[in-house]
């Protein structure tokens, strides 16, 4: 068994099922970190079986990502395979975070939870600037 362990910006993945699952967000915020604190578990005790890719890094650079992903499972990956792949990717992936209505309080949660997970610390900067963003939308909506 093997495990691919795909991670994107908390905050798309926390709206994208707030919408899919009909959940508030809320109750999608607890879900997800449910989630995410067992995967953390898996990769911690099995390493050597669990390969983390980063949906960000899959847009931006699909033939390198997938080469990655076939040398983990053992599989050949001919250029012109990759070529075919690649372009099949999104070249950026969709912001579904900025479909929901925020709350400062659940997105500041969001941040400090996933300064606990190492495989979500490359979106802290982005989760405090969506932060700082909704609070300037929050206050000009109510001037």
């Amino acid at each position: 068994v093997k495990i691919i362990h795909v991670v994107r910006n908390p905050l798309d993945n926390i709206a994208t099922i707030h919408r899919r699952q009909n959940l508030a967000l809320k109750e999608a915020t607890q879900y997800y970190f449910h989630h995410a604190a067992t995967n953390a578990r898996l990769v911690e005790e099995f390493p050597d079986l669990v390969l983390t890719l980063h949906h960000e890094a899959v847009s931006r650079e699909p033939a390198r990502e997938l080469r990655r992903l076939c040398h983990f499972l053992g599989l050949d990956a001919p250029a012109d395979y990759l070529e075919a792949c690649a372009q099949v990717v999104f070249t950026e992936p969709r912001k579904t975070r900025c479909d929901s209505a925020w709350t400062q309080t659940l997105i500041t949660e969001v941040l400090e939870r996933s300064q606990s997970h190492f495989f979500l610390q490359r979106y802290l900067s982005e989760i405090a600037d969506f932060a700082r963003q909704n609070d300037s939308k929050n206050k000009m909506a109510a001037a």
